[in-house]
């Protein structure tokens, strides 16, 4: 299978997740006594990734906590005004399979709105824990989203939306977190955390070239960025991205808008048989 407009061997979606205190606040992390407002991640971080990514030219999807839109706006309309995607991560960063359907639907419809709110139209969802529902995924069809990105499984199309998973052997948190090191690809290989990181990313890209796939490594803007050995392999993977003639590159939409115009396979409902967080996480998903 050829991708995109220029017949590219396959697809890397780059992406980000979560944004200041919503995750912390929504599992209960962070301090009672500590005020909101003032986020590493915003402050910091996110200037960093905006700043790499637009040196190398390469434009990303970011699933932002619509809580954001409350706290951040400025941050959120940053994002969309250097030309990158704002794709739905829910109001606070929900751990969507704990919720009952209804919960859902209600959940989505605050974040879309609170989006609309200030001009963002996000065109998908990426669900916190990695599953969504046939309500959830009813509703984005009624919100007119184009795509669902749920946790590992096969790409493709399910009832009008395109299907573009996600894998956390490709996330920055196996590398840089202790919880999430049982899901590091155990083919990547290096002297540190960091470049361990830059070598399962390079491995990726191999993958979606000689496979013909879509692959949707994920960076958090929560994790920290504070030392120049992790700076230099974002940069590292940026570059590395930008530079692989074999693959198309594109936002998430734009991916699912083009998809949406083939005859791409139907892939199975939304279910536990890819990925089940509550045996990986014992019931209780974790913050990063």
């Amino acid at each position: 299978m050829h991708w995109g407009p220029e017949k590219k061997q396959g697809t890397v979606l780059f992406s980000f997740d979560n944004l200041g205190e919503a995750a912390d606040l929504e599992n209960g992390v962070w301090p009672q006594d500590q005020p909101v407002g003032h986020h590493a991640s915003v402050l910091d971080t996110l200037p960093f990734l905006l700043d790499t990514l637009g040196e190398f030219g390469l434009r990303a999807t970011f699933f932002v906590e619509a809580w954001n839109v409350d706290h951040y706006p400025e941050a959120v309309r940053a994002i969309i005004d250097l030309g990158h995607e704002i794709g739905n991560h829910g109001y606070r960063h929900e751990s969507w399979f704990k919720l009952a359907e209804q919960e859902q639907v209600a959940t989505l419809r605050k974040a879309h709105e609170r989006f609309a709110g200030i001009g963002v139209r996000p065109r998908g969802f990426r669900p916190s824990g990695g599953i969504s529902s046939s309500a959830t995924e009813a509703l984005m069809t009624e919100l007119e989203y184009r795509y669902i990105s749920p946790t590992r499984g096969d790409f493709g199309v399910r009832e009008r939306l395109a299907v573009l998973p996600t894998r956390p052997e490709f996330a920055d948190v196996s590398y840089y977190s202790k919880a999430f090191r049982p899901f590091r690809d155990p083919g990547a290989t290096g002297a540190t955390d960091s470049a361990t990181f830059v070598d399962a990313f390079r491995r990726m890209l191999d993958i979606a070239a000689e496979r013909g796939s879509i692959e949707s490594p994920i960076c958090h803007v929560t994790t920290p960025l504070d030392n120049p050995e992790r700076r230099e392999a974002f940069r590292r993977i940026v570059e590395m991205t930008v530079a692989d003639d074999r693959l198309w590159h594109p936002t998430c939409a734009e991916a699912a808008d083009w998809m949406l115009t083939l005859d791409m396979p139907e892939v199975a409902d939304n279910g536990f048989d890819n990925w089940d967080p509550r045996t990986f996480f014992k019931g209780e998903l974790l913050a990063e």
